[in-house]
C-alpha cells in the first residue's frame, strides 16, 4: 500500500470545510491567517476521466476499462455524468459519490458493490471498502464513500 502525505500552505485563496471554526468571512481570514478569497466545501472528491467503452449512464459504477461495472469488476469509481462511446468520461474515484441503487433494498452502512448493470448491490462479502451513506431502494440514487 503506498501513502500520500500533503503539506500545501497557499496564502491567496483557501478552500475549507464548511462547518470549520475560526473563520472571519469579511475580512478573509481562517486560524489566524488572511487569504485573497475562502471558499466553503461540503465534501472532497477526487476525480479523473476515462475514455467510455459503451455508453454509459450517470450515477453507475465503471471498471478499469472504461465499461459498466459487472458483480465481480473492481470498481475504478462513478460516473457524474451520461456519455457516449468513446468519450471521455468523468469518474469520481475517492470521496463522496452518487450512484443508482439495482434492486435491492438497503440501509445506511452497509458495504456495497456493483451489480451486472454498474448500479449498487449489498456486497456479501467485503472487498470493494466501498460504504453506503443512505438507505433506499430499488432505482433511488444514493451516496456512496468510495
Amino acid at each position: 500500500m503506498i501513502g500520500f502525505r500533503f503539506k500545501i500552505v497557499l496564502f491567496t485563496n483557501i478552500c475549507i470545510p464548511s462547518n470549520s471554526s475560526n473563520v472571519d468571512v469579511v475580512n478573509n481570514t481562517w486560524a489566524g491567517h488572511t487569504f485573497a478569497k475562502i471558499t466553503f466545501i461540503d465534501e472532497m472528491q477526487i476525480t479523473t476521466t476515462i475514455i467510455a467503452g459503451e455508453n454509459l449512464p450517470a450515477n453507475r459504477f465503471i471498471n478499469f476499462y472504461g465499461y459498466l461495472c459487472g458483480s465481480t469488476d473492481k470498481v475504478l469509481g462513478v460516473t457524474t455524468d451520461a456519455c457516449n462511446i468513446g468519450e471521455p468520461a468523468k469518474i469520481v474515484t475517492h470521496g463522496i459519490a452518487i450512484v443508482e441503487l439495482s434492486s435491492n433494498i438497503i440501509t445506511a452502512g452497509e458495504e456495497i458493490r456493483a451489480s451486472t448493470d454498474g448500479k449498487a448491490t449489498i456486497s456479501p462479502l467485503a472487498f470493494q471498502n466501498i460504504i453506503n451513506l443512505d438507505s433506499g431502494s430499488a432505482g433511488s440514487l444514493i451516496r456512496v464513500k468510495i
